[in-house]
């Protein structure tokens, strides 16, 4: 998916606002480190990543196949 709102976007008291804002989702939780996310997104078959440039922003998400997880509903 590529979203219009890279640098190009921002007014110049947002400046780096797409760029963070694509970092923040891989950086982790309030309770699990970047780490412990990654492992368990990809322990999964899952993954997460997002970038930023000048005229887009892309957000990107894999999952696997859906599965049965215990407690999971």
């Amino acid at each position: 998916m590529l979203v219009a709102a890279g640098s190009r976007h921002e007014e110049p008291f947002e400046g780096g606002a797409a760029r963070l804002t694509a970092l923040l989702l891989t950086s982790g939780t309030a309770s699990r480190s970047a780490e412990q996310y990654t492992k368990e997104v990809e322990a999964l078959g899952a993954t997460v990543a997002g970038d930023a440039t000048r005229d887009f922003a892309t957000p990107r998400a894999r999952s696997a196949p859906p599965i049965s997880l215990p407690g999971w509903t």
